[in-house]
């Protein structure tokens, strides 16, 4: 196997760099900033999928965790999408999944700089298939954050996304100019 592409190689740097700079946000004690260090348009909004399917614990976990989110004025908003996958079994575990899954839509918010939709299936396609078929992006400045039910997150995910995004889209434009 041959080495990356170069912007490929250099996605992976940004992107470990934000998850180093997280780690040592989180671990350095500071206090949070005030605003979003980088600039949004007013109704940007960043899609995120949480998909699961028979893990009640786990899934709450998660939604208690997304609505603990470090969000600062001036970044996006945030429309969490809660995917199941249909079960034809019908087993127990599945249907309770079902149940919280269905009401979220109709729940208090779970923090005020997001949107929460329940999208249940009607037929059973497999995580892969279902992941596939979740999202089309609208134009190449959409973005999406995909997340299964069984990780935990900090609360500064979102923020370091904000960052993550801004880095890569100033390096789109660097690179449309010529700079790079």
């Amino acid at each position: 196997m041959g080495q990356p592409k170069g912007h490929v190689r250099l996605l992976f740097v940004l992107l470990c760099s934000g998850f180093i700079a997280l780690q040592k946000f989180e671990t350095s004690g500071d206090s949070k900033p005030e605003t979003c260090p980088v600039p949004f348009a007013a109704n940007e909004t960043i899609s995120v999928f949480v998909f699961c399917f028979d893990r009640l614990l786990a899934v709450k976990r998660l939604m208690e965790q997304l609505g603990d989110q470090i969000l600062l004025p001036g970044m996006p908003f945030y429309h969490l999408y809660v995917v199941q996958d249909y079960d034809p079994m019908g087993r127990t575990t599945w249907k309770s999944v079902r149940a919280y899954v269905g009401g979220l839509g109709k729940a208090v918010p779970i923090h005020s700089h997001m949107r929460v939709t329940p999208v249940l299936h009607m037929q059973h396609m497999g995580l892969r298939e279902t992941m596939l078929y979740t999202w089309l992006p609208a134009d190449v400045s959409s973005g999406a954050i995909f997340l299964e039910d069984d990780i935990v997150v900090s609360p500064l995910l979102f923020y370091a996304a904000a960052r993550f995004t801004a880095w890569y889209r100033r390096l789109a434009r660097d690179l449309q100019r010529g700079l790079l």
